[in-house]
């Protein structure tokens, strides 16, 4: 079965992913993503696998930023922060999401499958994502092998949850064997990490904060680390600062209020957490190139 399910998250900015049960942890999903909101950064443990059917996809980690195109795919590996959204600023890009946790196909936690075969790449922290492009001969075997995963869950036949294991399960021998040179180069860095985890941190806090008069101190505060060092941080992995982070947030919640509400310019630059309405104004034409009214009567 495909699922369409409203995107959310806890206050951590881990996905919540309610079709994804215990006792059958995979679930495929019809995701449609624009431009302004996408998913935001966030993260989940379970691994996910785009296909991308329509548009352009712009995926963001704090390693890596890629566009796929329809027919592409991507492999997401566990607990990697990321940002995905529309690459086409007037544009939409639908996908097919499927969603799966590691016991899905090891059968239990530290068993000799998980050993032997998952955790050499839930274990690469240099391996967050994992393209495969339409027009490569060397990954048509593993977009096969995922155009068959969406036909079993379109089809629904009587059998289909175990063919799901066992096409996933081929898929990820193909994964391995794809990404087998990569990993015996690139073994785990653990500064990398610590930024990583602080990152999350960081970005939660903004997050559930942002409407709050909050500074860069602050922000730092939330990962046990100094201001500069919260900096530092935010540069090396997504290549910008806490407080351009936190403008550039605040403007994306604005647009998706102008868009679904009619409340006024004021009460939306105040909700968002800025200190003056011109001030607010000036920030949303730099970021979008036109006036918050402008952008509420295009998308209206």
């Amino acid at each position: 079965m495909i699922y369409s399910e409203e995107f959310r998250l806890n206050e951590n900015r881990q996905e919540i992913l309610t079709s994804l049960s215990d006792d059958f942890p995979y679930t495929c999903l019809d995701v449609t993503l624009d431009h302004i909101s996408g998913r935001g950064w966030h993260w989940h443990t379970a691994l996910e696998i785009d296909y991308i059917v329509s548009g352009a996809l712009c995926l963001q980690t704090p390693e890596h930023t890629c566009v796929l195109n329809p027919g592409d795919a991507v492999f997401l590996n566990s607990q990697v922060i990321h940002d995905a959204r529309a690459q086409a600023a007037d544009g939409h890009c639908r996908l097919y999401a499927q969603m799966f946790d590691p016991v899905f196909l090891s059968g239990m936690y530290g068993s000799h499958l998980e050993r032997k075969y998952l955790q050499p790449i839930l274990n690469c922290q240099s391996l967050d994502i994992w393209v495969c492009r339409a027009d490569h001969r060397e990954t048509l075997p593993m977009l096969s092998a995922i155009l068959k995963l969406i036909h079993l869950n379109q089809s629904e036949d009587f059998g289909c949850e175990f063919r799901i294991r066992s096409v996933l399960s081929e898929l990820w021998c193909l994964l391995l064997d794809a990404t087998r040179e990569f990993r015996s180069e690139n073994l785990p860095a653990q500064s990398r990490t610590a930024d990583f985890e602080r990152l999350r941190h960081m970005v939660s806090f903004i997050h559930a904060h942002y409407m709050e008069d909050i500074q860069v101190q602050d922000i730092a505060k939330n990962a046990g680390i100094s201001s500069r060092g919260a900096s530092r941080c935010f540069q090396r992995a997504i290549g910008t600062s806490p407080s351009a982070f936190l403008n550039k947030y605040r403007l994306r919640i604005a647009a998706q209020m102008l868009q679904n509400t009619s409340e006024s310019v004021l009460s939306i630059s105040e909700s968002c957490g800025f200190s003056s309405v011109s001030y607010f104004g000036k920030a949303f034409r730099d970021m979008f190139g036109c006036t918050p009214l402008q952008y509420r009567k295009g998308k209206n």
